[in-house]
């Protein structure tokens, strides 16, 4: 995920070590489990600075990051050598993938369609390197939750991680993904303090789409 001008992939990756990051990717890793292979090789799209690459290279699968930022690679592959993760990183955009078709078993991309300049285009990419009877797993940050409405009022003033991206509505996902199991996850607060008021924030929209595809 390409950081905004003003939120430098330092911070960007400093911000799941915070207490709000650590839950909001412990909800988010939750989400995502329950769909991954046992094995195969998976690929993932606007990989930042590695936070679900190292997760998927964990569970054993074969993975490969890609990112636009060669900065955020340059953290990734860091992050990958310290901790002993074999994953392969490599710079490309979502639109252009640089693999030949049905390459991966997984396709994930979380929090990268947000910034795609064609996120036509990176899904038309995704699905072509995905094998047959492969996934397809997309986060998408939700419009309609507390963080989209905060997104959209801190815009004015503060250029934070999501400065310039675009949230999305469950229809909007649906149009662009025909017949995809949508589900929402992250059901926090989008602020370090509230975090303990957990429960209650599960009563409104999750803060993350999640769709899943399997390719004929």
């Amino acid at each position: 995920m390409p950081p905004s001008q003003s939120f430098n992939e330092k911070e960007y990756d400093r911000w799941y070590a915070t207490p709000l990051g650590r839950a909001y990717g412990a909800e988010a890793r939750a989400a995502i489990l329950p769909h991954l292979p046992e094995r195969g090789s998976a690929l993932d799209v606007g990989c930042g600075t590695g936070f679900y690459t190292l997760f998927l290279a964990r569970r054993g699968l074969k993975t490969v990051g890609v990112d636009a930022s060669e900065a955020m690679l340059r953290i990734a592959l860091e992050k990958a050598q310290r901790q002993g993760v074999q994953a392969e990183f490599r710079h490309a955009p979502a639109e252009e993938l640089p693999f030949p078709p049905a390459s991966f078993d997984l396709v994930l991309s979380m929090n990268m369609l947000e910034f795609s300049r064609s996120p036509e285009g990176a899904l038309a990419e995704m699905l072509r390197v995905l094998r047959p009877h492969g996934v397809l797993l997309l986060g998408v940050m939700n419009r309609k939750s507390l963080w989209g409405l905060t997104q959209r009022l801190k815009r004015p003033f503060v250029q934070g991680v999501y400065y310039g991206a675009r949230f999305y509505t469950r229809g909007e996902l649906r149009a662009m993904l025909p017949g995809a199991e949508i589900k929402e996850a992250v059901f926090l607060p989008p602020i370090n303090f509230a975090i303990g008021l957990g429960p209650i924030f599960r009563l409104l929209p999750g803060a993350l789409l999640v769709a899943r595809v399997e390719k004929a």
